[in-house]
């Protein structure tokens, strides 16, 4: 049976659902109650927690704070080149490859992204620039202040 275009067979149906019976407002689930119109129970699977796929795997940012660990104890250095390739273990008796010298840049150029307890493991790793984002530089010259003078050098200094 249709209404104005509405099949009200299947729209009272539609309304015990679960997940669209949670988005009504509490005066629309009264009038639907009113009706004798009652939501569905919740479906299993909603009820129980979902576990996120890759769970008690660490972190991408923990992969690379380990490759760092692994790599200063070795080499002695936190000095990474771009292109180097870190193997640690897995924890499955297995090795995982980091792309350590790609993480340190990535991870230098979104520091101000990383939580804070990120942003302290990172410090804390002694990766060059990690206080920062990049390398010091020197401080710029105040503007308006006048260049230092180039020192003028005289005949006999001149080279021949």
């Amino acid at each position: 049976m249709t209404i104005h275009g509405l099949n009200v067979g299947r729209w009272p149906e539609r309304q015990r659902q679960h997940i669209v019976w949670q988005g009504l407002l509490d005066g629309q689930r009264e009038r639907l109650a009113a009706l004798g119109v009652e939501p569905l129970a919740v479906p299993a699977e909603e009820a129980a927690p979902k576990k996120k796929a890759g769970a008690g795997k660490p972190s991408a940012f923990d992969r690379g704070v380990a490759a760092l660990a692994q790599y200063r104890e070795r080499t002695g250095s936190v000095t990474v080149p771009r292109q180097h390739v870190e193997e640690i273990p897995d924890g499955d008796g297995g090795t995982m490859e980091v792309k350590l010298g790609l993480w340190i840049s990535n991870t230098k150029s979104r520091r101000a992204k990383l939580a804070g307890e990120q942003l302290d493991q990172f410090v804390r790793s002694g990766s060059t620039g990690a206080e920062t984002g990049r390398a010091q530089r020197p401080p710029r010259r105040a503007p308006g202040r006048p260049c230092p003078p180039v020192p003028v050098m005289s005949e006999e200094q001149r080279p021949a």
